[in-house]
């Protein structure tokens, strides 16, 4: 199983955070780290996640999940390779 950090929990008010899988859950954590992250979540991003799919999911899910602020935002940070890691 590919936990989170546990300082992730606060963004998971709503469930079982002890079961949500990295992998199987991906949509779901990245439409609660995308909107309501800090700068913990977004280095976490940088680091674990490549940018192309980032970008996958602005492109396909991002509307329906984030509002225009964090899109604009993420699709700032997708733009500067050098930021990525990943």
């Amino acid at each position: 199983m590919n936990k989170l950090p546990n300082e992730f929990k606060k963004y998971f008010w709503d469930c079982d955070f002890q079961k949500l899988d990295f992998v199987e859950h991906r949509n779901f954590i990245f439409s609660r780290l995308l909107f309501y992250g800090d700068i913990s979540t977004i280095k976490f991003i940088l680091d674990q996640v490549s940018k192309n799919e980032v970008k996958n999911y602005l492109d396909k899910k991002g509307k329906n999940t984030l509002n225009k602020l964090n899109i604009k935002f993420w699709n700032k940070l997708t733009s500067h390779n050098e930021l990525w890691t990943n």
